[in-house]
């Protein structure tokens, strides 16, 4: 992440190769959390101590699916209780070495998500970015439905290089250019293998 603003539309995924050594830290760490068992938990303990702090989300992919582990304020206490927390701190900081450590690349993914909605919030003057609808064929009203009138669709990754130059306040006309329509605001994300094409909740 860098830290301007407004940020770029597409996040910056880097990976990295890791010596067989690393790997099974790793993993002994993914067991230590229990990640394998688990479907989507939280630990929210830390809420109850700091206001406005990230929660830090652990995935973990395997044959059975997707497994996360979430925790807020994660390494504001440094030696936590919960097992599984003082241990997604050892994740974190092992994967973080491992990263730095080796040579990284950018990540390049078979399919890319896109979320619109459209845009409630008007535009701050000074960044100020409406460009014309990116993507050809494609009309946002007609894909997949999720909550608060957003929808969502998944593309090839040839639509990145339309997003290279996009910010997170970079608005969209509606892609029927007769439609006196408010504009769409865009999320888009390459997606990792083992996940879902849309958000199911």
């Amino acid at each position: 992440m860098i830290a301007i603003y407004p940020g770029p539309l597409l996040p910056n995924h880097q990976v990295a190769r890791l010596s067989e050594t690393q790997v099974d830290e790793i993993l002994a760490l993914v067991d230590r959390i229990g990640l394998p068992d688990m479907e989507h938990e939280v630990d929210d303990s830390a809420a109850s101590n700091v206001a406005d702090a990230t929660t830090e989300v652990v995935t973990y992919w395997d044959d059975s699916g997707i497994h996360q582990y979430s925790v807020y304020g994660l390494g504001i206490d440094p030696d936590p209780s919960n097992p599984a927390t003082a241990a997604t701190i050892e994740l974190v900081e092992t994967l973080s070495t491992a990263a730095f450590a080796g040579e990284t690349e950018s990540y390049q993914p078979d399919r890319v998500r896109i979320i619109a909605g459209v845009a409630v919030v008007a535009p701050d003057p000074e960044f100020e970015d409406v460009r014309p609808w990116p993507l050809e064929g494609e009309d946002p009203t007609l894909w997949t439905e999720l909550q608060l009138g957003f929808t969502c669709t998944v593309v090839g990754p040839e639509v990145l290089e339309l997003f290279a130059e996009a910010t997170q306040v970079t608005q969209w006309l509606h892609p029927v250019e007769t439609m006196d329509a408010p504009p769409f605001t865009l999320l888009a994300r390459p997606l990792h293998p083992g996940e879902p094409d849309c958000p199911t909740s």
